[in-house]
């Protein structure tokens, strides 16, 4: 970057589109954000010593004795100059205490994060800086800024989270999760799920479109364009990717209290009715995870969803430890599942 630009940076002298060149430059690399405060610094001091030298006294000398020629005057004119550049020395040194702290200040906002976490068993909805939806369902987190920057927006996700994007073709909108895995839009509803203990990372689009990113073993960086309809599913042990079709509306049902099945394997039920109701399920008798289920719940209570099961498969279900508080952590009911 031009040392002229930064320098009208810092005087304020650029036109909109030329200040987000030099932020959208600072942002890329914190030795820039180092070269615009040493600039900084250089100019300020540059600005006191012309400050200091502005007035030459030995051409103001001889003006001022062309003028009028009276020694008188050339030793009071010598007095102001040597007062004014006291006076300049000791402004300088709290305007440059104020200009620093501002811009300390200025930088420290751009540090700031919020982080969201949904609690157990509920479901939280919040707005973003931009304007875009959040979704967070139970037992997620969502790390944000409070101030997005001027070259996109970025999002740290653990957990399950329904996104409703405001457009902004300059920004774009990126999640990231713990597995080398970032899906990037611009504007659009999409879900995804990336929970500690999953085997897998997934990503749902409802509408719009998104690109996910993903560094593989070799250190490469992987892009897959997803259409509405289409699901992706990233194993965290091989590192494959498996685009498929699917029920969208299913994958955000969440969202608003429903729980949508088609056709899903018992095993995945019972991981959302893990999350959705805050319990555990013991699996006595592996078959039973080789029911699949096709079901729709609209908040109904838990035991109403189990009987449901119980009617539609080979399964049965029979609470072994009902909730509890100890020393004020929750012991979740713990659910036996048996044929």
């Amino acid at each position: 970057m031009e040392e002229e630009k930064l320098i009208r940076y810092i005087c304020n002298e650029l036109s909109k589109d030329e200040k987000l060149e030099v932020e959208k430059w600072l942002e890329e690399s914190p030795g820039n954000e180092k070269e615009l405060g040493q600039i900084y610094f250089t100019y300020i001091l540059s600005e006191k010593q012309n400050l200091m030298n502005r007035i030459d006294a030995e051409s103001a000398l001889s003006r001022f004795k062309s003028r009028l020629h009276q020694k008188t005057q050339v030793a009071r004119f010598r007095r102001f100059v040597s007062y004014a550049q006291r006076a300049a020395a000791f402004l300088f040194i709290p305007l440059l205490l104020a200009a620093g702290y501002f811009y300390y200040t200025t930088q420290k906002e751009k540090d700031r994060f919020v982080e969201v976490a949904s609690t157990p068993g509920m479901v939280s909805s919040f707005t973003l800086p931009d304007g875009s939806t959040v979704w967070l369902n139970s037992g997620g987190k969502l790390r944000y800024p409070i101030r997005f920057s001027s070259s996109n927006r970025v999002v740290k996700l653990s957990g399950e989270a329904c996104f409703k994007v405001t457009k902004d073709k300059s920004k774009p909108f990126i999640v990231e999760t713990d597995h080398h895995y970032d899906v990037e839009v611009l504007g659009t509803f999409f879900n995804v799920s990336d929970f500690e203990n999953d085997k897998f990372v997934s990503t749902t689009l409802v509408e719009g479109s998104v690109r996910l990113k993903i560094l593989s073993l070799n250190g490469k960086e992987e892009v897959c364009q997803l259409k509405p309809g289409q699901k992706a599913v990233y194993n965290k042990g091989n590192h494959s990717l498996e685009v498929k079709s699917v029920d969208a509306g299913c994958d955000v049902a969440w969202k608003d209290g429903r729980i949508l099945l088609r056709k899903i394997p018992m095993g995945e039920v019972l991981e959302k009715l893990e999350r959705r109701y805050n319990v555990l399920f013991s699996v006595k008798d592996p078959d039973v995870l080789k029911s699949v289920i096709t079901a729709r719940f609209d908040n109904e209570q838990l035991p109403e969803v189990l009987n449901y099961l119980q009617l539609a498969s080979d399964v049965k279900f029979k609470i072994k430890r009902q909730s509890s508080i100890k020393n004020d952590t929750l012991i979740k009911s713990i659910i036996e599942v048996s044929k």
